[in-house]
């Protein structure tokens, strides 16, 4: 497993998004996530820390979510219908 597998998905979940293809972006996150959830954060001899920012990558799961459901699926509308006097 490396940083670039990760950065990898995470590219192809922007290209996805931008395509409008929210359900595979979101499938993407969630596999970028679960490599990190294995992935301990690296600090690199010439003392550079590099952390992942899991609570964001959350949100951002959280939002295609909600666009992949805002594509498809059911619109609840509220029709009102009057009857003619008549």
């Amino acid at each position: 497993m490396s940083a670039n597998l990760i950065n990898t998905k995470v590219a192809a979940a922007i290209a996805a998004s931008e395509a409008g293809d929210y359900a595979t972006a979101t499938t993407l996150v969630e596999s970028a996530k679960l490599l990190l959830a294995a992935m301990p954060d690296r600090q690199a001899g010439d003392g550079v820390t590099l952390t992942w920012d899991r609570a964001a990558i959350d949100t951002l799961l959280a939002h295609y979510r909600r666009r992949a459901g805002a594509a498809v699926g059911i619109t609840r509308t509220k029709i009102t219908y009057t009857r003619p006097t008549s």
